[in-house]
């Protein structure tokens, strides 16, 4: 399982360690989520297109790459 974390301050900054993909958000309680995160926005109305398009490429590219493995060993195995 694969997770995200959300942070926009110093309090948030273990969490987006733990996390596979910390999101950093600029905010008025400092810049630590920032500059320890993965990813970072300005506000959060830009989290919906970060996670929603780029997540939505990503898992087309895995699985691609999934079908490309199975075909080319399938093809390799055959003969």
């Amino acid at each position: 399982m694969i997770t995200a974390s959300v942070g926009d301050g110093a309090n948030d900054v273990p969490m987006l360690h733990e996390a596979h993909l910390g999101i950093g958000i600029y905010g008025q309680e400092g810049m630590q989520a920032v500059q320890n995160a993965d990813f970072a926005i300005g506000q959060f109305r830009f989290l919906w297109r970060l996670l929603l398009v780029h997540g939505r490429l990503n898992y087309i590219q895995k699985s691609d790459m999934i079908l490309y493995c199975m075909f080319k060993n399938a093809i390799l195995t055959f003969p």
